[in-house]
């Protein structure tokens, strides 16, 4: 998060854990009461999908790639492996709505 606001030119400094923290969520577009005020236990959870994810948080790389599919992807994926199959069932059985 350091090297994400610094290659921002944002002064971190003098800012504290939890400052940069925020400001990071501010950053990138996150809702901050969202992940912040939840009423529940506290912690900053951040789970990387990708091929570097280490590398990506220790600068020894700029460039983030996640490793997920798209949304198009898995609905495509999907609709090749269900839901075609689950829609023939549905007309053959004149239960499709």
């Amino acid at each position: 998060m350091k090297e994400y606001l610094s290659s921002l030119k944002v002064n971190i400094k003098n800012m504290s854990k939890h400052t940069i923290v925020v400001q990071t969520i501010k950053k990138l577009k996150l809702n901050e009461g969202e992940i912040l005020n939840h009423n529940k236990k506290k912690g900053i959870y951040i789970g990387m999908v990708g091929n570097i994810p280490q590398d990506f948080l220790i600068s020894k790389e700029n460039d983030y790639k996640s490793s997920l599919d798209s949304i198009e992807d898995i609905f495509e994926s999907y609709k090749e492996k269900y839901g075609i199959k689950r829609q023939s069932h549905l007309l053959s059985t004149k239960r499709f709505k």
